[in-house]
């Protein structure tokens, strides 16, 4: 028996030449998925819970940290990059308070199912989000891994 494979080019519009076609493919795991979902999304409350699976992934799967080491390292040691300091003015909290939510999602189960009549809208702002998620990636020294996922050359 013989079976003839041929290789499938599959192309999409090009995001850093929207002029050009790029290959593509379309098997990917469920972590690259997950990026690629997070580049799409314009929700707050999504973004959050994709950026809480890609973290858990990434950090506690993948790197093998702990989420109280975690929240640690981010929060304590790198805490300058989470808050604003603006001489004559108090602190700005808001990024610090952003990540300290992410973080403490992941310690949280994920096994819990919301009816959504608990639903609260945080009033979060979508870029706002993705600039904290993409600090913590830099706070935890891994600037090139978020650069990889997300398409960004030096």
């Amino acid at each position: 028996m013989f079976i003839s494979i041929r290789r499938l080019h599959i192309t999409k519009q090009s995001q850093r030449v929207p002029t050009e076609q790029e290959n593509y493919n379309p098997i990917q795991n469920s972590y690259a998925a997950l990026w690629d979902e997070y580049k799409e999304l314009k929700m707050a409350n999504t973004v959050k819970n994709v950026i809480r699976h890609i973290l858990e992934y990434y950090f506690i799967q993948i790197c093998g940290y702990e989420g109280n080491d975690l929240h640690k390292i981010v929060l304590e040691q790198n805490k300058p990059l989470f808050v604003d300091e603006i001489e004559g003015q108090k602190p700005n909290y808001d990024r610090y308070n952003i990540a300290s939510s992410m973080l403490t999602y992941m310690n949280d189960s994920p096994a819990v199912i919301s009816d959504g009549f608990n639903y609260i809208d945080d009033g979060s702002d979508v870029e706002q989000c993705k600039k904290v998620f993409e600090l913590i990636f830099t706070a935890m020294h891994q600037e090139q891994h978020y650069k990889m996922m997300m398409g960004i050359e030096d």
